[in-house]
């Protein structure tokens, strides 16, 4: 059995995290069975069981919840507020996609989109690689970990900035997480 290192030093710096999944698609028959709100209960215990976010410092939407507005605000507000000594995670988990790139930018034409719900009670809408970019752009903390979850996702950060890696995320200390497939 790997032991897993101790949560960083509680001085460390504040810990936020933005939590999204999203399962019912309204009015389609793409709905995920319930496997996004399951993945982010998971990552919400990783984080606070082994990581040292506190429960009060992560903030989940799920299905109607993951709007594009409450996401947005929440990186406007709760992520953006986090110092350059903090950690910021970003997870996603649900549907994506990808749309004929809008600037030109994409070496396959195609931006990569996370699909998500849209302010108008059933609608879906999509947050495209760039606006996610411009989204990170405004975090001040220089410990941000996105994962996202979906088909598609490869591209979905590009031109954020430097590569950080999960020592940076967990406080400078590397973290042995063992991984099962299942």
């Amino acid at each position: 059995e790997q032991v897993l290192a101790e949560a960083p030093a509680a001085g460390a710096g504040p810990r936020v995290a933005l939590l999204v999944g999203i399962s019912d698609y309204p009015g389609t028959d793409d709905d995920l069975a319930g496997g996004p709100l399951n993945d982010v209960t998971l990552m919400s215990d990783l984080l606070t069981t082994r990581l040292g976010f506190a429960p009060r410092d992560i903030l989940t939407l799920t299905d109607a919840e993951a709007t594009t507005s409450n996401i947005i605000s929440a990186f406007l507000t709760r992520l953006a507020a986090v110092p350059p000594g903090g950690v910021v995670v970003f997870y996603y988990s649900g549907h994506g996609s990808q749309f004929p790139d809008q600037n030109q930018e994409e070496s396959d034409s195609l931006d990569e989109v996370l699909v998500i719900r849209g302010d108008s009670a059933g609608s879906i809408d999509f947050i495209r690689d760039d606006d996610l970019s411009l989204l990170a752009s405004v975090l001040k903390a220089r410990r941000v970990l996105f994962i996202l979850d979906n088909c598609y996702s490869g591209t979905g950060t590009r031109g954020v900035g430097s590569t950080r890696t999960l020592a940076s995320v967990a406080g400078d200390r590397a973290v042995n997480l063992p991984l099962r497939i299942i």
